[in-house]
Formats: structure tokens, sequence, C-alpha cells
């Protein structure tokens, strides 16, 4: 169900982005002041020359780390826990480093000096408020990891990698209909700058 309503979207998107290049060459054409044609020459140059430029951002890359952690979340069985020692032993192992992480950050942001803060003493904007996303992303993927081995849901490294794989296919399917949507965007933003 939900590729039938991505293919629709992506059908929707691509009628858009036809619309916009016709709307543009048309505007273009009868010289409408601020509108630049996506079929002239310069068009095509940007259409072609940007797009991979353009969909180049950070909500791509923290998409991606978030669908990995998805991943080692879901094959580690860490929100099936069962009440056994092994798990109790894994899930307490895990909450230590969870707490030694959180501690590390804290030194790294909070002190006023500290070294995730903007020259200014910020942390908004700061490589703190960049990080965040990773971070969480980060962490989230090594609890798992380490329950995973623990209570051997994960039996090698390829199994964790399948498992962070795993979350990469689940949003593919939404990747793609981003692919479409940040072009769409891109050339509305050319066409009117």
């Amino acid at each position: 169900m939900t590729n039938k309503i991505i293919g629709a979207l992506l059908v929707f998107l691509c009628t858009l982005e036809l619309v916009l290049i016709l709307t543009s060459w048309f505007m273009s054409a009868i010289e409408v002041e601020g509108i630049r044609s996506l079929l002239s020459a310069e068009g095509v140059r940007w259409f072609l020359g940007s797009f991979v430029d353009g969909l180049q951002n950070e909500e791509l890359i923290w998409g991606l780390l978030l669908s990995i952690a998805w991943g080692c979340v879901k094959n580690s069985g860490v929100y099936q826990h069962h009440h056994d020692i092994r798990h109790d032993g894994a899930f307490r192992i895990v909450l230590f480093i969870d707490v030694l992480y959180i501690l590390f950050i804290l030194y790294l942001s909070i002190p006023s000096h500290a070294i995730l803060r903007s020259a200014t003493g910020e942390l908004w904007p700061s490589a703190f408020s960049r990080a965040i996303v990773p971070m969480l992303a980060f962490i989230l993927s090594l609890s798992c990891v380490i329950y995973g081995l623990i209570t051997k849901k994960f039996t090698s490294v390829a199994s964790v990698v399948e498992a962070m794989g795993d979350g990469v296919k689940t949003i593919a399917p939404y990747m793609v209909l981003y692919v479409f949507a940040m072009q769409l965007i891109n050339s509305f933003r050319y066409v009117i700058s």
C-alpha cells in the first residue's frame, strides 16, 4: 500500500516538475520579471549541473543515520525485553554505556568554554546543535548492537551490518520520494530567484 501511495506521489511530483518547466519557459518568453526558464541554456546547465548539490543537506544524512539506528533497534530485540539473566544483564550494560555517553556529551557541551559550543559560547547554533541527530543515532545504534551481541540476536559483524541495512531498506521508498521532492523545490527556487 505504501509503495502505491509513494508511486502516486512520484507521478504527481513529476507532473508538477513538468508544469513548472513549461510555465517557467512561457513566463520567461513573455518576459515576466524575475522568472528564469528551465528550458534556456542557463536553465538546462543549472538543472543538470546542480542536481547533486541540490540533494545534499543535513536532513538527508539525518534520515540515513536514523534509518541505520532503526534497523539496529528493530533487529536487536531490545524492545522485546525478556526477563532472564542474559537480557537483564545486557540491559544494565547498555544503560551504563548510555549514561557514560550522555555524561561525556554533557561534559563536551555544558561548560561555558566547552568544545561543542560555538566560538561565541552558544549551544544554538554550534557543533553541538548540528550533531544532535548524529549523536542520537550513534548511541542508539551502539546500544542496540551491544544489546544484540550480548543476547545473541547478533551473532557476527555480518548480522549487525544486515540489521543496519534493513533499516535503510525500510526508508528506501521515502528516499526516492525525497529525491523528486527536493528537485521540484530546487527547480522552483531557481525559477523565481
